[in-house]
């Protein structure tokens, strides 16, 4: 009977820097630059794997490379589209006002990114326009708008 081989625990990459694995989530987690900032990755092996294996880990890794190089072209076309969704999301959590689509999608604050390889989650916040809420862009591996989430951030 062949043992398991055990979890590479960090890994640096020239794309991604000091990543670090985070056995719970079954993800890579790290900081990296994006559009002159700093926002959080966390990189998931894989739909539902609670336990990958090292060769599973690192093919996440290339996977997710290939989204965060085109990312910087295609993340205004999805913050774009998603910006009709965003209100009507909005609107049917009882909040009232005027939100310009414009107003909405310039003001959307990248602060973290989840890549999965069905696609990858986008994490916004848009202190002038929607204090208090976090919204969520999601986008296909094909970079199609896959959906939309606005909720209340509670601290975050």
């Amino acid at each position: 009977m062949s043992e398991t081989p055990e979890n590479i625990l960090r890994h640096v990459d020239e794309t991604f820097g000091e990543l670090e694995w985070h056995e719970e989530d079954s993800c890579w987690e790290a900081r990296v630059p994006f559009k002159g900032q700093t926002v959080s990755l966390d990189v998931y092996a894989g739909e539902g794997k609670t336990d990958p294996s090292p060769d599973e880990q690192l093919a996440a890794i290339e996977a997710a490379r290939k989204y965060l190089d085109k990312l910087p072209h295609v993340e205004p076309t999805l913050r774009d589209r998603a910006c009709e969704q965003i209100v009507e999301k909005v609107r049917s959590q009882g909040v009232d006002g005027n939100y310009p689509k414009e107003q909405i999608s310039n003001g959307l604050e990248l602060h973290s990114i989840s890549m999965h390889a069905s696609g990858l989650a986008l994490h916004y916040r848009n202190p002038a326009t929607l204090p208090g809420w976090t919204v969520t862009i999601y986008g296909g591996t094909d970079d199609s708008l896959s959906g939309v989430d606005v909720y209340e951030s509670h601290g975050i």
